[in-house]
Order: structure tokens, then sequence, then C-alpha cells
């Protein structure tokens, strides 16, 4: 019979199915040993799971990756074989790292044809970089002539090279 996973199939032989058509032989007994076709399970398979990465500049908006790519160390062994139960996303807008949390516990294989499967999982990630500054303080001025009496001056003018910058994300000590 015909077979493709794993397991055994019987070929169903049994010594009624045989007739003896020689009348030259009174008493024929056959004595019959089934066949069977068996397919045994692949030993090891490793599925190589890469989460998707992204790094960028900020600039103030939500940046985003999603995905992962696989590698299977066999052709037999396909993506459909196994599920995924989790979320292969990473978001962030501020600078620093955020990780998808991808880990070989949310992957199964679902197929029987192959006794251990391996799942070695690195995780995907989006990283937004700090970015550079300029911060130019322009005190005031005042001049007067000489009067004798104290005088003071107070106050600055504040230029930033990047509009993401606000004067409320400095203090003056």
């Amino acid at each position: 019979d015909l077979r493709t996973d794993e397991g055994t199939t019987d070929m169903g032989l049994k010594a009624e199915q045989f007739a003896n058509t020689n009348d030259n032989f009174k008493t024929v007994t056959f004595e019959v040993t089934d066949g069977y076709m068996t397919i045994v399970p692949v030993d090891e398979v490793v599925v190589t799971i890469t989460g998707h990465h992204d790094t960028s500049d900020y600039d103030g908006k939500e940046h985003s990756v999603s995905g992962y790519d696989v590698e299977i160390s066999t052709p037999l062994y396909k993506e459909a074989d196994f599920t995924f139960s989790g979320e292969a996303e990473a978001a962030r807008t501020d600078a620093g790292t955020t990780n998808m949390g991808l880990g070989e516990g949310q992957f199964k294989n679902n197929s029987k044809n192959f006794k251990k499967v391996t799942f070695k999982v690195t995780d995907g990630y989006q990283t937004i970089n700090p970015i550079d500054v300029t911060v130019t303080i322009t005190g005031a001025n005042n001049t007067t002539d000489y009067d004798g009496k104290a005088h003071t001056v107070s106050g600055y003018d504040v230029e930033i090279s990047n509009s993401l910058y606000k004067e409320a994300d400095f203090t003056r000590s």
C-alpha cells in the first residue's frame, strides 16, 4: 500500500484471498505473512527563526518592524509544519530599543514525520537612535550711561537647531 507520512500501513494480505487453480493438488494450504510499509520519522530538524529588525534616527514619529525569516535544515520540513503563537512586532518612538519578544516556546511542531524539531530563535527589534541638536543661548544686553546706581540685565534668547527639541527639554542652573 501507499504511505507518505510517519507510521505503518499493512498490505492486508490474508490466506482466504488466495485459491488453488491446479487440479493436480488436492489440498493447498496458504500460509500468509502480511506485508507492510513503515515510514520512520526524520531524526532532527533545526528551524532557525530570525526576527526582523530596523534602526532609525529619532524624528518624533513611531517606527515599527514586524515578521521574521525562517531557515529550515531539511527541505522536507515546511513552514506549514509548525505554528507560531505570539506577535512578531516591535514599535518605538523615543530613543532606545524595543524587542519583539520572540522565544522558542512560541513555536510548535505539528508534524509527526520529524522526531525532534529544534527552534533556534533570534529576537527582532526596533531601535531609535538619539540625534544631535544645537541650542544657542544669547544673553540679553543692556547698555546705559554711568549714573552711580546699580544696574542689572536678565534674560536670554534661545535658538534651537531642530524643532523636535523644545525649551522645556533643558534647564538652567
